[in-house]
């Protein structure tokens, strides 16, 4: 039997509130002492289909609304921001335009450029290994040189 074909509407009002105060993440503990029950009880009773089924609408709407406020907190505090940035990028003033685009593209690309990174490596040579990397330096020094005069 699934979920989706168990009659929710037949939960009495205080089953109906374990299943929202589940829904909205107590322990049963908790439950237990918000509603004077055992916490065996609410084990129980959290197993009963119906309202386990009431706990997975609850849990939808808990979650439509939390990303609904969040794209509403999203758009009054990104926004007015986002018109300011535009403004500069379009301004006549190339340093503003640049570190607007600069900031446009470090809010779309993060990953990039949180990948970068800067890294030493200490490399320990002898004597002789020293000596020819000297020597071809000096011989790469020349052909550049060369080639710059031709």
């Amino acid at each position: 039997m699934n979920q989706s074909s168990v009659p929710v509407k037949k939960l009495s009002p205080r089953h109906d509130r374990i299943a929202l105060l589940k829904a909205n993440g107590l322990t049963n503990n908790a439950i237990a002492a918000a509603i004077d029950m055992t916490p065996s009880r609410v084990s129980v009773l959290l197993s009963d289909p119906r309202i386990i089924a009431r706990m997975s609408e609850y849990q939808q709407l808990i979650a439509g609304e939390q990303v609904e406020q969040a794209a509403v907190l999203l758009n009054q505090q990104t926004l007015p921001t986002l018109r300011k940035v535009i403004e500069h990028r379009d301004s006549d003033d190339a340093t503003a335009s640049l570190k607007a685009c600069d900031m446009i593209l470090s809010r779309t690309m993060p990953a990039v450029r949180k990948s970068e990174e800067d890294r030493t490596i200490r490399i320990i040579l002898s004597t002789e290994e020293q000596k020819r990397i000297t020597a071809a330096d000096d011989e790469m020094k020349i052909v550049n040189a060369i080639g710059t005069v031709e």
